[in-house]
């Protein structure tokens, strides 16, 4: 019986071993222009914070989002002060676990959902309200603006990509935030390669 379990242990190791390398050549970039990305929602729940040094690393791209709403003029100053803590919490975390060895910080995106519940004439109080709140975070040499002229009904640089959800790609904004995210993606240095075994 205990030598069953033996040659049950070798053939499950030699199983995860043949796995690994199907997993590597399925996914691995060879000379192509396609890019494979895996998106991780670390959820906004305190319990998923002991998390975060497992998983942020120099090599992510990070999308914050928060609700656009807790910013219009109809939120409370609580709902505003409580997004804004959120942000910092993560923008923070984000340097602290993701900066490279050479001091360097990935792309991070924000993002503002449930843009169709607000009006857009507030779009740039609540960019200036980010700017003024984040630009001197150390975070902040990373985040990666709405240029002017993407979204016809702005005419200004965005600090955030206000999205509809209820969209998806028919928003203009969630197709102009897919390419910025390829961008980052194809212009990060990516030559730490870890062995599926080791994870």
């Amino acid at each position: 019986n205990n030598n069953n379990n033996e040659n049950r242990e070798i053939n499950l190791n030699s199983l995860f071993d043949k796995v690994d390398e199907q997993l590597v050549s399925k996914y691995s970039v060879k000379e192509s222009t396609s890019i494979f990305l895996t998106s991780l929602d670390y959820g906004g729940q305190e319990v998923f914070y002991s998390l975060h040094p497992l998983f942020l690393t120099s090599l992510g791209i990070y999308l914050v989002t928060f609700d656009c709403r807790s910013f219009s003029s109809q939120a409370t100053r609580e709902e505003s002060e409580e997004s804004l803590r959120f942000l910092r919490h993560w923008l923070c975390s984000i340097v602290v676990h993701s900066r490279s060895k050479n001091g360097e910080l990935p792309p991070i995106f924000i993002i503002g959902t449930h843009k169709d519940l607000i009006s857009s004439n507030e779009y740039a109080k609540i960019s200036e309200k980010i700017y003024h709140s984040f630009s001197q975070s150390p975070a902040w040499q990373c985040v990666q603006p709405l240029r002017e002229g993407i979204d016809p009904t702005q005419s200004v640089l965005l600090w955030f990509f206000p999205v509809d959800n209820t969209k998806g790609r028919n928003d203009i904004i969630i197709s102009h935030l897919m390419s910025c995210i390829e961008r980052s993606s194809r212009a990060q240095k990516q030559t730490n390669k870890v062995p599926f075994s080791s994870i």
